[in-house]
């Protein structure tokens, strides 16, 4: 189940050597960077960044949509769907040390909202427990689905719902901790649970697509850790390049980072500045580039949606006073109209109330959750794509919230069936 082997170091692999201009993933880096047309990929990771303006993906995202291919004709039906649960409940010697809020009341309405998604891949984050593991594998066997969680020592969070039927044969279960972690969170000591970043596995025989790989991750949190983000985003890439050309390798989950900032620096409510933002930008296009993956969700949105990601980021307001009044109805004099394009692009927003309760105008809301493909031969037509989970129906004390401080993504796929005759073991 652990892969042991180290990874190789920034500069040995052929994909580190590609100039930024070079690379459809990275171009828009480099009119951002100081000097950014003589870098190559693994330079990003190995020396000091000086930036010019906010890297712009909003070419990247338009070939996105448009590279969105026609369905099959035989194309098979897929649902895929990631979700931070928000589940999350350390303790140290049995007390709480970070919890998120109201976990018994929100509990069983995130396990009902997923198991009647009628997803048949999920992509799950902060499933934190054993004992909530245990009772969402009951529930998930008496609804179709299987829970793929395996032990393990330290806390990661990770988990994967496949509905039954989309497998034949033997699951191949994976999972690795990245080569960097947060201290705090790895510390290990009798009466602590170490938390290790970490990505989750799942090969098997799809009955009808043949070879499948799931890849489900979440990455560090909080704006200051964008290097360990993009070390791990190396990471991941160079696993998924690695799979098998004839898989079909899907990659999801929480990577705490957006295709775009529009600001560099953001004023906290607490007075304090964080100045570091467009850094951020840059773990999220290399693992596009390492893995050789495109964005399902941009390609799945209507046309007009394409670069929503850039459009509303630059209307937001950096205002730290209003940013603690409860998100009861929106932000005073945001539209209908605006309010909604935020719930589009966002799927970490001091718009949810949960979020808000939380992390009130410490971040730039943004998309910090993807579904991502390796599709060279242009399998895969996006149908649709969406955030889900958006309605305050959890009752609390004060008030309703939504069932996480994340919302999920979906995308609804056609793929095109391997094409090749089907093993023996397959129907």
């Amino acid at each position: 189940m652990w892969g042991a082997e180290a990874p190789s170091a920034p500069g040995a692999e052929e994909a580190d050597r590609a100039l930024l201009l070079d690379s459809p993933s990275l171009a828009h880096l480099a009119p951002a960077i100081v000097g950014g047309e003589r870098l190559r990929a693994a330079d990003l990771l190995r020396r000091p960044l000086e930036f010019c303006a906010p890297p712009d993906p909003t070419a990247a995202l338009l070939r996105a949509r448009a590279s969105n291919p026609a369905p099959h004709p035989q194309g098979v039906g897929l649902r895929l769907l990631s979700w931070n649960l928000a589940l999350l409940d350390v303790r140290i010697f049995g007390r709480v040390y970070k919890q998120s809020p109201w976990l018994e009341q929100r509990r069983p309405v995130v396990f009902e909202r997923l198991l009647g998604s009628g997803a048949d891949l999920l992509l799950l984050q902060e499933l934190w427990q054993p004992p909530e593991i245990r009772l969402l594998d009951r529930l998930a066997s008496a609804s179709g689905y299987r829970l793929f969680c395996p032990p393990r020592e330290a806390r990661d969070g990770l988990a994967i719902l496949l509905r039954e039927g989309q497998w034949t044969g033997e699951v191949q279960v994976e999972l690795r901790p990245y080569e960097v972690q947060d201290r705090q969170e790895a510390l290990s000591f009798p009466g602590k649970e170490p938390i290790l970043r970490s990505f989750l596995r799942l090969s098997f025989e799809h009955p009808r697509l043949g070879p499948l790989s799931l890849f489900d991750t979440h990455m560090q949190a909080f704006p200051a850790a964008w290097l360990h983000r993009m070390v791990q985003s190396r990471r991941l890439g160079l696993e998924v390049a690695r799979r098998p050309p004839e898989e079909l390798v899907l990659v999801g989950g929480d990577l705490n980072a957006a295709p775009f900032y529009a600001r560099q620096t953001w004023r906290r409510p607490d007075g304090r500045f964080d100045s570091s933002w467009w850094h951020n930008a840059l773990s999220l296009p290399l693992l596009q580039h390492y893995g050789g993956l495109v964005d399902l969700a941009v390609r799945g949105r209507p046309a007009g949606d394409a670069d929503l990601d850039v459009r509303v980021a630059r209307g937001l307001d950096n205002d730290p006073v209003a940013a603690l009044r409860p998100p009861l109805h929106g932000p005073a004099g945001l539209s209908e109209a605006h309010l909604a394009e935020q719930l589009r692009a966002f799927t970490a927003t001091d718009l949810n109330r949960l979020y808000h309760e939380q992390y009130a105008g410490t971040e730039q809301p943004a998309r910090l959750d993807h579904l991502l493909a390796r599709d060279p031969d242009g399998r895969i037509h996006v149908c649709a794509s969406r955030h889900r989970f958006l309605e305050r129906e959890v009752g609390t004390p004060q008030g309703p919230v939504e069932p996480s401080d994340h919302f999920a993504v979906e995308v609804e796929l056609r793929v095109a069936p391997q094409d090749r005759p089907p093993s023996p073991e397959q129907p």
